[in-house]
């Protein structure tokens, strides 16, 4: 990850499929929720493009695209064979 130093650049590869995990269990769960990072400052829009790829709902697919378009964020296409 860019800026981020190599020890915390391993934290981050090594829990983040557990991230993903729990993304999907809570958007499927429905319970609510917010939106935020804590470190992935400037990132915010990759956050909300997960929510969109583990089934958020319309209305927060809706949120998620004003945040991306915003941003200036291409849509991007899941590789096949891949979880993210």
């Amino acid at each position: 990850k860019p800026n981020m130093p190599p020890a915390a650049a391993k934290k981050f590869e090594q829990f983040r499929p557990i991230v993903h995990e729990r993304m999907r269990a809570l958007i499927a769960s429905g319970v609510p929720y917010v939106l935020g990072t804590d470190g992935m400052h400037g990132r915010l829009w990759q956050e909300a493009a997960y929510l969109v790829e583990h089934g958020a709902q319309e209305q927060q697919r809706t949120a998620c695209k004003f945040l991306t378009e915003s941003a200036g964020i291409k849509p991007r296409r899941k590789a096949a064979g891949t979880n993210a």
